[in-house]
């Protein structure tokens, strides 16, 4: 199934609740640019699947410059051996403010709760922003195993963060909450930007 006529189905133009159905869906060959205050719900993280295509180069789910975004109870396959190619700042979803000579817009208040991230190539989540929330998530790298092996992929991916928050002022009372990342080769949270909170999380082999 794609996933490009989602604002359409969901009979919203500015917000709104798309309700999607257990399921594989093949994510745009670009982003899935999303619109302020929409809410994308699956029926459960392991029944409702995003999948990236095959050497696509932007994050599945893109909320760049949007607030009051809420994505839950679903999965997101980054289809880590098809799009080994991506540069490794890529990641699955992107949740950011829009920054323009400086001043930043957008990015506020938006959610991710009970989703899942695996087979990704770089990072699983980048959240930047303000008051932007990640909670209840799984964040599944790779899990490669060996020293070696992380470091003779290193080109290739792999795994880089799981969820990553950028530094400076453009990221400020980022929460991530409960959250289980694991399988990855460097830190499994990068924390950056400023009153950042950090709590009850579970993170392992990073």
């Amino acid at each position: 199934a794609a996933v490009s006529a989602w604002r359409t189905a969901a009979g919203v133009s500015t917000g709104g609740t798309i309700q999607l159905g257990a399921g594989v869906y093949l994510a745009a060959t670009s982003a899935i640019t999303l619109l302020d205050g929409i809410t994308i719900r699956g029926s459960g993280i392991d029944s409702t699947v995003i999948k990236r295509r095959n050497s696509s180069s932007r994050s599945p789910i893109f909320a760049f410059g949007l607030s009051n975004v809420t994505v839950c109870d679903l999965t997101v396959d980054g289809n880590r051996t098809n799009n080994l190619t991506l540069v490794t700042s890529d990641s699955e979803i992107t949740m950011d403010e829009s920054v323009t000579t400086g001043v930043g817009t957008g990015g506020r208040n938006n959610t991710l709760f009970r989703v899942k991230v695996t087979n990704f190539h770089a990072h699983g989540v980048s959240i930047g922003g303000r008051n932007n929330t990640v909670a209840f998530c799984r964040i599944e790298g790779p899990s490669l195993g060996s020293y070696t092996a992380w470091t003779s992929a290193a080109t290739a991916g792999g795994g880089l963060y799981g969820i990553f928050t950028p530094g400076g002022t453009q990221c400020q009372d980022v929460m991530v909450y409960g959250c289980t990342v694991s399988g990855l080769r460097m830190p499994g949270i990068f924390v950056g930007g400023i009153r950042p909170r950090i709590e009850s999380n579970h993170v392992y082999e990073c």
